[in-house]
């Protein structure tokens, strides 16, 4: 992937260990801490994979994932930086999403009724990480969409 080209990840809210005990604690981050309180930054400690720099700039989707279910998603704003002076904490890394982007959906997808299908649709995967990030291809976000959508409204 070329600099600059906007993605699709899946990022694991599991792996923020010690940090989110609970789907409601990380649901309440996300729609309050994150969305309304921090105005979309995601702060995080190390800078792993494709939290790095230039690896999701303005335009790039996250999907967010807790325990084998993807639960939510926003767009990013600002691509990944380092803080000059870290806030308290352990954080020294930090992403920007736009606010009225993060949405959660209001069914949880199970990731093991779709990873099958969202590496079918990805070139160069064999597994969604269980920690760090994934991309997956546009097909494939797609075809997750699609299972939000038939949760919302029962289609089959």
């Amino acid at each position: 992937m070329a600099k600059n080209e906007r993605s699709i990840r899946v990022i694991s809210m599991s792996a923020q260990e010690g940090f989110f005990t609970t789907l409601g604690e990380v649901r309440d981050w996300l729609k309050i801490s994150c969305k309304v309180n921090n105005k979309g930054i995601y702060s995080y400690k190390e800078r792993k994979g494709y939290l790095g720099k230039n690896c999701n700039p303005p335009g790039s989707i996250m999907l967010f994932k807790w325990k084998g279910q993807i639960i939510g998603e926003a767009i990013v704003e600002k691509d990944s930086l380092e803080y000059e002076q870290p806030p308290e904490g352990e954080e020294k890394f930090y992403i920007t999403f736009e606010p009225s982007s993060i949405r959660l959906y209001n069914q949880k997808i199970p990731l093991k009724e779709i990873e099958e299908t969202i590496i079918h649709l990805t070139e160069g995967i064999d597994k969604i990480c269980t920690k760090g990030t994934t991309k997956i291809s546009g097909e494939a976000y797609l075809y997750i969409l699609s299972k939000v959508i038939e949760t919302l409204f029962g289609f089959t």
